[in-house]
């Protein structure tokens, strides 16, 4: 606690915090002016020959092929793609939209199955792959899912085990036709059913239901649809009360659900009790309204970075380090152009090594007393 009470210590972190990690990590410059990378290797063009031919080597390797070893050309995916639409639509009876997004979508897919048809000319294609499908039916869910926008690896533990039509599930394609009506796009509805796969579960008129309440809170269909694709949780329960709370406090104080949607990540699930907590912090150290609006326009990480949770670390560090509300709101307004997590890592390995500095010099100190 003493150091932290030493204002030069507490200085020198607020310092070293707000430094980037990319200007520790710019490479060396010589006595010439030149950076040391650009000095040129008197082997790197046979280096470069050397890289070239091992990749020439490689694609050699992963070039696909069918059973019977007919390479597979782009043409012969083409026509692989409208034997596919042929079959889903025609012979399987799904939805035109569905089955061409499953068929032009879902390129491993369709790769994997052309590995297992005899073919010799692109004109045998369809021939090949519509007598295979008669004997060999495929499950349904792979193409689905990857068109959907999920990979292999992330769609395997997914896949129904005791089903391998889309028809078997009773409601998964009702409910898929829901969120497409809503606006949400095709490919990025594999995020929901990975995330909220119990949304595909509902019966008819509820997941309508749910969109519906979320538009009479004024909610467009563009800016929910990435609101469902960002957070599906919401789609899940009652309406989200938090979410809500926390786009009527930011419309507040003039900010509309464009902005939010140019700055709300679909990548991960927002935590919104975070965001409310952040949000309340920030309008606590601003001294107005008007202050609180300019510093989220200007950083809007400190909200919407891993939903706030690391502003409210940096904040409550500063805070045990003797930071004023005045200082926090001089530190947010200032912030630099670097990630809210990378500024909380810095400043804490800063503090960890002044930290081991002044055990040593206390060791140091008792070691003299020691001896006198």
């Amino acid at each position: 606690m003493k150091l932290i009470r030493n204002p030069r210590f507490t200085s020198l972190l607020k310092c070293v915090s707000q430094l980037s990690l990319e200007t520790l990590s710019k490479p060396p410059i010589s006595e010439t002016g030149f950076l040391l990378c650009c000095t040129q290797n008197p082997r790197s063009l046979a280096t470069q020959r050397t890289a070239a031919g091992d990749e020439v080597s490689s694609e050699k390797s992963s070039v696909k092929k069918t059973r019977n070893g007919t390479r597979i050309t782009p043409r012969f995916r083409k026509l692989a793609e409208e034997a596919m639409l042929n079959y889903f639509y025609s012979t399987r009876g799904l939805q035109y939209m569905i089955a061409e997004s499953m068929s032009k979508n879902s390129p491993i897919f369709i790769d994997n199955l052309l590995k297992k048809v005899s073919c010799v000319a692109a004109s045998d294609i369809n021939q090949c792959i519509t007598r295979y499908l008669r004997f060999h039916p495929v499950n349904e869910f792979e193409p689905f899912l990857e068109s959907s926008g999920l990979k292999p690896m992330e769609y395997t533990l997914l896949v129904p085990s005791d089903k391998i039509f889309l028809n078997e599930d009773a409601f998964l394609l009702e409910n898929h036709h829901v969120l497409c009506y809503c606006g949400v796009d095709p490919k990025k509805i594999g995020k929901i059913f990975k995330e909220a796969r119990e949304v595909f579960g509902y019966e008819t008129g509820v997941l309508a239901s749910k969109i519906k309440g979320y538009e009479d809170l004024g909610f467009s269909r563009l800016f929910l649809s990435k609101l469902i694709v960002s957070s599906p949780s919401i789609l899940i329960g009652n309406t989200n009360l938090e979410m809500a709370k926390f786009l009527n406090r930011l419309k507040s104080v003039g900010f509309d659900f464009d902005w939010v949607m140019e700055n709300l990540s679909e990548e991960a699930p927002c935590d919104w009790i975070s965001v409310n907590r952040v949000l309340s912090l920030l309008k606590e150290i601003c001294f107005d309204e008007d202050e609180l609006c300019g510093l989220i326009r200007k950083c809007p990480r400190l909200v919407f970075e891993n939903s706030g949770k690391w502003t409210l670390i940096l904040a409550g560090f500063e805070t045990k380090l003797g930071s004023s509300r005045s200082e926090l709101c001089s530190l947010f307004q200032k912030f630099p152009q670097i990630q809210v997590e990378k500024c909380v890592l810095n400043l804490r390995h800063c503090f960890l090594f002044l930290k081991e500095i002044e055990i040593l010099r206390n060791r140091i100190l008792i070691t003299k007393k020691s001896k006198k």
